[in-house]
């Protein structure tokens, strides 16, 4: 819970009225977001609320973001709750997010060139799986976008000073950790995620920070009363301040790992109970996910759940 003292400076800071200027120079951050409901090419059942979640979480980032993008085919329902935004999404194909990243990459270089750090968020919703020789892919409009496709034209091909990971998708746990020569589709077991090694690149990894959805059924869970997944909904409440359990205004990797999972622990469904993978970049292990004195809110809301 925010102290009083910290809540009036936090909007302070958001609304622009602190008494000091504010010398702080905030990395220029690029946001691309993809959201597809399609099903996997084993034709599994498309979802409903991928695309929903991605343009929720693009309405959320855009504004802090000197430029953000989003890929989405959205459905009838989603395109009238967000009439403004369905002409602007590009399609959620490699070759539309290929276009995306190289403008990203490009605005990054330039910023770069001034001395200004920069930050790249890469977030999909949607479905994924591991192939027979092991490797996971989430699915594009186009068919499935691999690992090695992600490790090599996003982390890689980044310029980014840190590049942040979100990814919600059944087995999205191997779309950033290499699980070997196994075949087959596993359940994401704690025993498992404890035995993987890391074998990409180090000095990528240092730079890059993950946050990932599991859960016991390896699958992307949705709630029709949320109107969303369940991992998404609760990631962007993290990322709205309901992680901030020190009360700095900054959502870090851990604070938000730690919302989702204690949120999710009380859902009916066990097989929905999340299990969140979040590992920051280590050359940055603070790195803020979210931070709310520049997030483009004017306005917080405090409540206090101590009662009268």
């Amino acid at each position: 819970m925010l102290a009083p003292s910290s809540l009036l400076l936090l909007v302070a800071a958001a609304a622009g009225v602190a008494a000091e200027p504010v010398t702080e120079v905030v990395p220029a951050r690029y946001v691309v977001i993809v959201g597809y409901n399609g099903g996997a090419p084993d034709a599994r059942t498309p979802l409903r609320f991928a695309d929903d979640d991605a343009t929720r979480l693009f309405l959320q980032l855009a504004p802090s973001a000197e430029r953000a993008w989003l890929l989405s085919t959205m459905d009838r329902e989603t395109a009238k709750l967000f009439p403004d935004l369905s002409d602007v999404a590009r399609e959620p194909t490699r070759r539309a997010l290929a276009q995306s990243l190289g403008e990203a990459f490009w605005l990054m270089r330039q910023q770069k060139e001034r001395g200004r750090a920069t930050e790249l968020i890469f977030a999909f919703a949607g479905h994924g799986d591991v192939n027979d020789a092991g490797e996971g892919y989430v699915v594009l409009a186009d068919g499935p976008f691999a690992r090695s496709d992600f490790t090599t034209q996003v982390l890689a091909a980044s310029p980014a000073d840190i590049n942040h990971v979100i990814i919600d998708a059944c087995s999205s746990y191997f779309m950033v950790r290499a699980r070997g020569n196994e075949s087959g589709r596993v359940e994401l077991t704690p025993k498992l995620l404890d035995v993987l090694s890391d074998k990409d690149d180090a000095a990528l990894r240092a730079r890059t920070g993950v946050l990932v959805s599991t859960s016991s059924a390896a699958e992307v869970h949705e709630s029709s009363e949320l109107g969303a997944g369940v991992f998404s909904f609760l990631l962007r409440s993290a990322l709205a301040g309901g992680a901030d359990s020190d009360g700095d205004g900054r959502i870090e990797y851990a604070e938000a790992a730690g919302f989702v999972a204690a949120a999710s622990a009380g859902l009916d469904d066990p097989r929905a109970r999340l299990r969140v993978y979040a590992d920051a970049p280590l050359q940055r292990p603070h790195s803020a996910l979210a931070d709310l004195a520049h997030s483009g809110a004017d306005r917080f809301l405090a409540v206090d759940e101590s009662g009268p």
